[in-house]
């Protein structure tokens, strides 16, 4: 299993995370297009993914 699969302590991955999100925000590939989007997910995940 990798690390944005892997559950936190609260049984949601990062690509969960990311999910809520942007439903929150309106984060949303048709709105801000297609490669905004790709970079937006990219992003996030990176810094979720950072040690602390």
């Amino acid at each position: 299993m990798d690390a944005h699969s892997s559950p936190n302590e609260n049984g949601h991955t990062v690509l969960d995370l990311f999910e809520h999100l942007c439903a929150y925000s309106g984060c949303d590939e048709k709105t801000i297009g297609k490669e905004a989007f790709a970079r937006a997910k990219l992003a996030y995940i990176s810094a979720r993914l950072r040690p602390t």
